[in-house]
């Protein structure tokens, strides 16, 4: 072959080779029909093998994901949605195609399923897990790196606090009065002592809404809880007053259970609230949390919202305080008893 021709054909196929590879690395990051129409975690496998391949760093029992240019730490947010079993990573200032030229890799273990969003420059990735976890976050080199671990890990002491109805279930209505605001009111000045001290609280609501009995119970089943208590209100004859607390006699456990809970709240929540004794009542066959709940639990009904004086007491702040100091007190004597 001629020497010249020879000479050509080399320069054209060099310079057809560097076209390609500009071309791969313009558009390489572009998702292809198959990568679009997989499920979340299966992009999340797929992106961990391509990294690898390209002997990218993976940390065992870890995910992360490269932050764009100018996001740091402060700017993103992450919320763990417990009850759900959800955590949700927000990321501001980026591009519809950020999961594909940033993508998530790393380990699915404990991850059931991940969806992706896209609003108004804003992306967000939601991670469903398959129980609860609290989230470990590490910034380096550009990455998040985000890490999960069971509660129980990292805490020694677990109280579930549920306030019980919301939302669309209002509870025993007493006129306009409804029984789910004074729950709430109850947990949200209990959570304000609760928040000084060394115990991790986990709370089904702090809003007026209605998780299912299922995801009210699964918190403290799967944070391995030491005590679950939910706060109720009452309602029977006008003339009856007092506090009463439901509990499992079926459930038996090595050593404290349900029934020393019970017995603990009931006996502090009257001391505080002066109110009467009506002590403790079989919740196992109307009650689904004390009868599902695999920690001791306990269903405390502060109050019979039936009875005028009582209900006229339990819409005051000054009661109200008084019931959320009478568990806040029992939760406390629970500890120091065992629990």
């Amino acid at each position: 072959m001629d020497k010249n021709l020879m000479k050509k054909t080399s320069i054209f196929c060099c310079i057809l080779l560097m076209m390609v590879l500009s071309v791969i690395s313009i558009f390489g990051k572009t998702p292809s029909k198959n990568q679009t129409n997989m499920s979340g975690v299966e992009m999340l496998n797929f992106y961990t093998r391509q990294a690898k391949e390209e002997q990218e760093e993976i940390v065992e029992g870890k995910v992360r994901i490269k932050m764009p240019e100018g996001i740091g730490r402060g700017d993103i947010r992450i919320n763990n949605d417990y009850v759900n079993q959800t955590v949700t990573i927000h990321v501001p200032e980026t591009s519809e195609k950020f999961y594909y030229n940033y993508p998530l890799v790393g380990s699915s273990d404990y991850i059931q399923d991940l969806s992706y969003g896209f609003k108004d420059g804003k992306a967000s990735i939601k991670i469903i897990l398959d129980s609860v976890y609290e989230h470990i976050i590490e910034f380096r080199d550009d990455y998040l790196y985000l890490s999960f671990v069971e509660p129980k890990s990292l805490y020694d002491k677990i109280v579930v606090i549920d306030a019980g109805h919301g939302g669309t279930e209002p509870g025993k209505p007493a006129g306009d009065i409804l029984e789910k605001n004074i729950n709430l009111d109850i947990v949200l000045k209990l959570k304000k002592m609760l928040d000084n001290t060394d115990i991790r609280v986990y709370y089904t609501r702090l809003k007026d809404e209605n998780p299912s009995f299922f995801h009210r119970v699964n918190l403290a089943n799967a944070t391995k809880a030491n005590m679950f208590i939910s706060i109720h209100n009452n309602s029977n004859e006008s003339y009856i007053h007092g506090t009463q607390v439901l509990w499992n006699e079926k459930k038996k456990y090595k050593g404290l259970g349900t029934f020393e809970l019970s017995q603990i709240l009931l006996d502090e929540a009257v001391k505080s609230m002066g109110s009467k004794d009506m002590g403790l009542i079989d919740g196992n066959e109307a009650a689904y949390i004390v009868r599902t709940a695999e920690v001791p639990a306990s269903i405390i009904e502060v109050g019979f919202m039936t009875n005028d004086a009582e209900l006229a007491n339990l819409l005051t702040d000054e009661y109200q305080q008084k019931a959320a100091q009478g568990i806040y007190n029992g939760i406390l004597r629970a500890f120091e008893e065992g629990f």
